[in-house]
């Protein structure tokens, strides 16, 4: 599964931003195109800076090898900003990385995750101590960044995305943390991760929260890849109270998220299906009709069936005077 055109481009403007070292306002222009094609061209970028000087960044890391671990740690705090330092970190071995990490103060690693490109630290990452990892996760967190830790998910062993998940208590944070999480597969791995009760309060919040939190739980249940945990986030997604429903629908149909609230009803299970086509939410017939057409336009009938299959005549009828089929 992925998100939705605007959701998914949104997520890859900004961390495009963020790797060009400038506000998303100035790269808002990029919006038409597609997302994957806004992530080809961060991929691009990142690589023509980093080997723009990556001889520079070689010879550093190599000269690191000659000198003890606690007065590299001195000389890099001290002497080279923390963007160096994350383009040097690409370049160095894992044999000492945890002696590095171990002695380099957590604000100063965290600043350095910031810049740092997690596909080429992968096997470096996976050799950072858990206690000194979740310290930086715990970090981030206060800083609210949540870009950086979400492209971290791809980098991070399964044993540091549990560590980090256990000590990070804001389920917002989670919500945008999952928000720009580069693949579905790692993304789904961080939620297994995830107590049950952990994964229905993240839901709910979501789902009972602010319009961007609105947009960030139904892209993290519309991208997660296995089909069961996405049948158990949907089911709690049919739990939230009526009020709130109302205004996940509205958020919905304005903003333009209706293939991922198709997603959700696809995944639903039946009695959570039969519990939401009672709901006064779906009585709105604006509301409906434009589910309808945005699962009509985007081919997706099939997502909305099996919740008019549960449906009671009132909706049906809705439909059908509109002129939709309903199979």
């Amino acid at each position: 599964m992925s998100m939705s055109h605007d959701l998914a481009t949104r997520a890859e403007l900004t961390k495009l931003a963020r790797a060009l070292d400038t506000t998303e306002d100035r790269v808002a222009f990029l919006g038409s195109l597609e997302a994957a094609e806004i992530h080809e061209l961060r991929e691009a970028a990142s690589a023509t800076m980093h080997d723009r000087h990556r001889e520079l960044y070689q010879r550093i890391a190599k000269a690191s090898t000659l000198l003890p671990p606690a007065l590299c740690v001195r000389i890099a705090e001290r002497a080279f900003p923390p963007m160096i330092t994350s383009k040097v970190a690409a370049e160095i071995g894992t044999d000492r990385v945890g002696e590095f990490a171990k002695r380099l103060s957590v604000g100063y690693m965290a600043d350095v995750c910031v810049s740092i490109d997690p596909r080429k630290v992968r096997e470096l990452i996976s050799q950072v101590p858990v206690e000194r990892a979740t310290e930086v996760a715990r970090e981030l967190v206060d800083r609210e960044e949540y870009v950086t830790l979400g492209r971290m998910i791809d980098a991070a062993t399964e044993r540091l995305v549990r560590a980090a998940v256990a000590v990070i208590t804001s389920d917002v944070a989670l919500l945008w943390i999952a928000f720009y999480a580069e693949s579905e597969a790692h993304l789904t791995s961080a939620v297994r991760a995830l107590p049950a009760e952990r994964i229905r309060s993240v839901v709910h919040t979501a789902l009972t929260g602010t319009v961007e939190l609105h947009a960030a739980g139904l892209a993290l249940i519309a991208r997660v890849d296995d089909a069961e945990l996405r049948g158990t986030l949907a089911g709690h997604a049919a739990e939230v109270p009526a009020e709130a429903l109302d205004g996940l629908l509205r958020t919905v149909v304005r903003d333009g998220f209706e293939p991922e609230l198709l997603t959700v009803l696809a995944s639903m299970p039946e009695d959570a299906l039969r519990q939401l086509a009672t709901r006064d939410a779906l009585a709105d017939r604006d509301t409906l009709l434009a589910l309808a057409r945005a699962a009509e336009r985007g081919g997706h009938a099939d997502r909305l069936r099996p919740l008019l299959d549960h449906a009671g005549p009132e909706l049906r009828a809705t439909l059908t005077e509109a002129g939709f089929d309903l199979g």
